[in-house]
Formats: C-alpha cells, sequence, structure tokens
C-alpha cells in the first residue's frame, strides 16, 4: 500500500546511511557511518518492528566479527554482506530470527524454557544461532 510517507533510516547516526536492499517484508539493509566524519563503518538493518540495528549489535561480542556492510535480505531474513572476521576480510551471511525473537534480545527480555536469556550467536561460518525458540513476556516490562 502507497503511503506517501519517507522514513529515515539512518538511525541518529550522524554519518552517512546507505540502504543496499529490502525483502517483501520491508525490512531494510545497508551501511553507514555511526560518526560525523564517516570514519567508521558498520552494517545495519532496519524495519518496522526493531526500528534501527546495528549488526553488530545482535550478534555475540565474542564471535570475532566486525559486520561492516550488509548488502542483501531475502524474505527468510538472511543477510549477506562482508566485514572481518578475527583481522582478516570475509564475507558472511546472518540470519535474522523472527521478529519476535529478535525483539526480545533487542530489549534484554527474558526468553526460552525457564526464563534464560535469549542469546543470538554467530557461528563460525557466518550463521546465526537462536539459542532459545521462542519469547515470554517480560514481567519488569
Amino acid at each position: 500500500m502507497w503511503t506517501h510517507t519517507v522514513d529515515d533510516a539512518s538511525g541518529g547516526w550522524l554519518g552517512d546511511t546507505y540502504g543496499t536492499a529490502v525483502n517483501s517484508s520491508g525490512d531494510l539493509v545497508g551501511w553507514g557511518a555511526p560518526d560525523a566524519a564517516n570514519a567508521g563503518q558498520a552494517a545495519f538493518i532496519y524495519n518496522d518492528t526493531l526500528g534501527f540495528k546495528k549488526l553488530n549489535d545482535i550478534i555475540d561480542p565474542t564471535s570475532q566479527w566486525d559486520l561492516r556492510v550488509a548488502t542483501s535480505i531475502n524474505d527468510a531474513g538472511d543477510i549477506v554482506g562482508w566485514g572481518y572476521h578475527n583481522g582478516q576480510l570475509a564475507g558472511y551471511r546472518l540470519h535474522i530470527p523472527t521478529l519476535q525473537v529478535a525483539m526480545c534480545e533487542a530489549r534484554g527480555t527474558t526468553c526460552g524454557p525457564g526464563g534464560d536469556t535469549d542469546t543470538i550467536c554467530l557461528l563460525n561460518d557466518g550463521l546465526v544461532d537462536i539459542m532459545t525458540p521462542m519469547c515470554l513476556s517480560d514481567p519488569s516490562a
């Protein structure tokens, strides 16, 4: 449906942002510079549910990945692009979980059986492993 509106997908970054692909759900991926000097570079996703999110913020920080550019996203939520893994330039494929699970991670809510904290882990082959398949409502929210 045509809404005649334009969404700001900069995420509040002071530097330039570039959208590179959108899927049929309206999930946008791209890359940009978080600072006004355009000194850094990071890949992002933007959608109606999560808003603007750096991909590096939703992967396991111990994975040794620095995702710089997201070039495409398909309707299953698979994102491809390039970044650095252990300091070496490498391509990646990242699977964004269902929006409900991703929202739990973004909010830091409790998810899964027994109230385990939801975690998203980037594996060595570039895939994401969702440790818990369902999200429960957070009583403190």
